[in-house]
């Protein structure tokens, strides 16, 4: 059973319960244990891999997703592509080349896509440089 007993400690019921006996792979995007068999994953990953994963807020997983979105692209579009949940939830995806101040992305459009109850958003590649940070408001 996987803790976080910083966040878990919270008086707020709703907040603490999401602490407790978390999924590994949820708790891998944001805590990086100093042995690597704590990660409780198969295929554990390297500090490296880490450092260059997705950074997903907990708060993602706690409304009712329950998978890690993702980013597609093909010749001309980005695609950012997330299951939705059972509930009504409206995402936002903001962008930074710094990671400082984080921009929305304009023209940014739903395609209605019932594959699975996969969610996607398309927008122009041309309106984020090819490195960038990503944020869900």
């Amino acid at each position: 059973m996987l803790v976080d007993t910083t966040w878990a400690n919270s008086n707020d019921p709703n907040q603490s319960e999401y602490y407790f006996d978390i999924n590994p792979e949820w708790l891998i995007l944001t805590h990086y244990p100093e042995q690597d068999k704590w990660q409780l994953l198969e295929n554990p990953l390297t500090l490296e891999e880490f450092n260059n994963s997705k950074y997903v807020k907990p708060v993602w997983f706690h409304l009712g997703f329950d998978e890690v979105p993702k980013l597609m692209a093909d010749k001309e579009y980005y695609y950012f592509v997330y299951k939705e949940p059972d509930n009504d939830w409206s995402v936002n995806l903001q962008y930074s080349s710094e990671n400082i101040n984080f921009d929305y992305i304009k023209g940014m459009e739903a395609i209605s896509i019932s594959q699975a109850g996969m969610m996607y958003y398309r927008f122009e590649k041309d309106q984020i440089t090819q490195k960038h940070f990503s944020k869900l408001a």
